[in-house]
């Protein structure tokens, strides 16, 4: 599969990279047109209130964030405090916490997923890129890259 073109709308959605120089480039693509980068790190991640925690950084949520995935749907699908004309999202070291807790990682991975789908139809991009050593089993609602 060839990469997202980043910018169109119609590419949003979620995807695994497992190339390093692939996801550089896209980075680069992203920043090139003036999109956010968003760094959702996940190294040593195993609950969902870590999870939380980290997302809430990363996206600079508002003070009324209830931390839970309920929360979450709600800010990452509205961000009119981080205004841009896309979005990247990289996750990273996302592994650690898709093997401990499956069922939250899935939860994360279906919201962005729905998340991409909005800001698709409101014709903003909404690229969500999880970073995958090669040694991952990921949700099918990741699409190789």
């Amino acid at each position: 599969m060839s990469p997202p073109d980043l910018t169109r709308a119609e590419a949003s959605g979620v995807y695994r990279v497992a190339d390093p120089e692939a996801l550089s480039r896209l980075l680069a693509a992203a920043r090139r047109r003036r999109h956010r980068v968003c760094v959702l790190d996940l190294s040593g991640v195993t609950t969902k209130e870590e999870c939380l925690r980290r997302a809430a950084a990363t996206f600079d949520f508002p003070s009324y964030f209830g931390g839970n995935w309920d929360a979450f749907d709600e800010c990452v699908n509205d961000l009119g405090w981080l205004p841009a004309r896309g979005y990247v999202i990289r996750v990273v070291e996302p592994s650690g916490f898709a093997q401990n807790a499956p069922q939250e990682f899935a939860t994360l991975i279906s919201i962005l997923h729905d998340a991409a789908a909005q800001w698709k139809s409101a014709g903003i991009p909404f690229i969500v890129l999880v970073e995958d050593a090669g040694n991952s089993t990921f949700s099918p609602q990741i699409s190789p890259i």
